[in-house]
């Protein structure tokens, strides 16, 4: 992810992004829940 220019990529097995105190422009989380998503992101972002 990181060669494809994303400024932070998280380890989904040692940390939750939507516990994290900074929010997101864009989300991509292939695995998770819509709702920890929607958490996550600043307003207008994208999930």
């Amino acid at each position: 992810m990181k060669s494809l220019g994303t400024d932070l990529v998280i380890g989904y097995t040692k940390e939750k992004f939507e516990d994290l105190a900074e929010k997101f422009d864009v989300v991509y989380d292939a695995v998770g829940s819509v709702v920890a998503l929607i958490g996550a992101v600043t307003p207008p972002g994208t999930t």
